[in-house]
């Protein structure tokens, strides 16, 4: 929803409110996307993962102090393919482009602090508005955004920015919204308020729709909106649809129609699939279940960026900042998306389409997918669930075996159920690699045992002493200044770090869809995107990655043996792996 200036007047019409011993449900798209770039932390180089998740606790910490027990509800894919928004990239970042370009596992990040911290949440097929706007009106509980479209829905609305924790009473000020308050200062009704919505909201009729009729009512400047209001507070219902119609050439029609459209978006609140699971907690798939696809999405089986894949046949390439003139960087999991594909589709469908990051469509053919259907699938493997049965098909392991002939599992038993799936990514992508990435295996590897040290509590694994002498030998690689970004940008060097995120994150994404079989990636104990590029950087500067990270781990020796032991195992398996 566009409504030109209607944002000044939910401003204006805010009444003080406080949230404390009490429930709410979050917007989680609109509510998060921003967070990030409001954190200011550095996101040239990939996610600070770690920094982000404690930026993320420390601001949703006020609602647990002023016990309001939140509700998320996310957004999934796009109905109509052809209206999503697209990314210009970040490939021309240092080219003249300066907004925030949104880390990769960002999104990833934000929900596993969401479960860290006990916050329910759920992932809607498509657009989440009405199962947030049905959740609010059952739970009967205000629903924060900062999207004018929930002030027409009937339920209390607070904007995000207006929220502020007050520590003296333990509650949260806030402004909120009420439309029935709203609707009394301008003596309006229902009916009065959509023929208001199908008249301003541009996303239903173009700026100039209208032109006639307001340019005759002189309503054709900066207060369309309070003038427009003033004239439907003064007419009947009757009369200004006569007036409207009146004005309209064509499509009369269609402008009953979608004034309709609106009086139902907001009359009908029925609780789909993700909204029902906040409510109910429990999601139950049947035999054959012909709603498999939307629970395995709210339960956060298939990834986002696979309901558009599954649905319109289309991946959309990178935005990363990465090489302006380099092939799209997210083309090098192809062949993981294409394995994903086919098993949402059971392999029925032979093509679907890739845009990259220079706006070029290309037709990605799935017969000739190296991962082949394994034999014992003789349907979906999804229609009936998680559970059960499909974890014993390891769908993941033969991806894994079909990509990486040899590949010995025994291996990884080796190393901690954390490190797993990163030993795996890692391997998967030296593998496929042409050239050689043994130091970005060394920087991530690195990354990974800095953070864990760092959230393990009481280890015997790690000598205090060395974690600390670990942390001041290292600190200079978690930080970076705007100017330092600039002066250390190496595009050669920093384009396959940017592969290899896409490459973990997609591994992450299937590994889940086929049931989990390792446990997932956590982002924030194991990628800080500033530290991989800097000690990736500096290794270049110094010789071999092995022995920059030897050097400067040789005062933690505890660290540095758990760091060699896990190096150990991604070596023995990626040898064992036929070439």
């Amino acid at each position: 929803m566009k409504i030109k200036g209607f944002s000044k007047l939910v401003k204006d019409n805010l009444k003080e409110h406080k949230l404390k011993d009490c429930d709410v449900v979050i917007d989680g798209q609109n509510f998060f996307y921003n967070k990030y770039s409001d954190s200011k932390l550095p996101y040239v180089y990939g996610c600070e993962s770690d920094r982000y998740a404690e930026y993320l606790r420390n601001y949703m910490s006020i609602f647990d102090k002023a016990n309001v027990k939140c509700y998320v509800i996310f957004k999934g894919g796009h109905r109509d393919i052809n209206k999503k928004h697209e990314h210009p990239g970040g490939y021309n970042y240092f080219w003249g482009q300066k907004d925030i370009v949104l880390p990769i596992f960002m999104k990833e990040v934000y929900k596993q602090v969401l479960d860290e911290m006990d916050i329910e949440y759920s992932i809607s097929e498509f657009e989440a508005k009405d199962e947030v706007i049905a959740f609010a009106h059952t739970k009967k509980c205000c629903i924060i955004s900062n999207d004018i479209e929930f002030c027409f829905s009937g339920e209390p609305y607070v904007p995000y920015d207006t929220i502020e924790f007050d520590p003296g009473t333990n509650s949260i000020n806030c402004g909120l919204f009420v439309l029935d308050d709203f609707l009394l200062k301008y003596r309006l009704n229902h009916d009065k308020i959509a023929i208001f919505v199908t008249l301003t909201d541009t996303t239903i009729f173009d700026e100039t729709y209208f032109e006639k009729l307001l340019k005759r009512m002189k309503m054709l400047n900066r207060n369309k909106n309070i003038l427009l209001l003033q004239w439907l507070a003064k007419t009947s219902t009757q009369g200004a649809l006569n007036a409207i119609k009146n004005s309209l050439e064509v499509h009369q029609n269609r402008f009953l129609q979608e004034l309709q459209n609106v009086r139902n978006r907001y009359e009908k609140k029925i609780c789909r699939v993700s909204a029902s699971y906040l409510l109910h907690k429990d999601i139950l798939t049947t035999d054959n279940d012909l709603r498999w696809f939307e629970k395995g999405v709210t339960l956060g089986h298939i990834a986002i960026p696979y309901i558009n894949l599954y649905y319109s046949n289309i991946m959309v390439g990178s935005w990363a900042i990465e090489g302006k003139d380099s092939e799209d960087s997210l083309y090098f999991s192809m062949e993981i998306i294409k394995y994903a594909y086919n098993l949402l589709t059971n392999f029925e469908k032979n093509e679907f389409q890739f845009k990259d990051k220079h706006q070029v469509t290309h037709t990605i053919g799935t017969t000739n997918a190296i991962v082949k259907k394994p034999q014992y699938v003789n349907f979906s493997p999804f229609e009936n669930g998680w559970e059960g049965a499909l974890k014993t098909q390891r769908l993941f392991e033969h991806f894994l075996e079909s990509t990486m002939p040899g590949f010995n599992f025994d291996h990884l038993k080796l190393l901690p159920e954390d490190a797993r799936l990163l030993v795996i990514a890692l391997i998967y992508f030296s593998h496929n690699k042409a050239e050689d990435v043994t130091d970005i295996v060394h920087s991530v590897l690195l990354s990974y045992t800095m953070l864990r040290v760092t959230a393990i509590q009481n280890s015997s694994t790690f000598m205090k002493a060395d974690i600390d002498a670990a942390r001041r030998e290292l600190a200079q690689f978690f930080h970076i200044t705007p100017l330092e970004a600039e002066d250390i940008y190496d595009e050669k060097l920093l384009y396959p770090l940017v592969q290899f995120q896409f490459c973990f994150i997609h591994l992450n994404y299937l590994n889940k869809l086929c049931g989990r079989p390792y446990v997932p990636t956590v982002y924030h104990l194991t990628y800080n995107g500033t530290f991989v590029y800097k000690v990736l950087f500096a290794a270049k500067d110094n010789g071999q990655g092995a022995k920059f990270i030897s050097q400067k781990l040789g005062c933690a020796p505890s660290l540095l043996s758990f760091y060699e032991s896990v190096y150990k195992v991604f070596e023995e398996t990626k040898l064992s792996i036929d070439l």
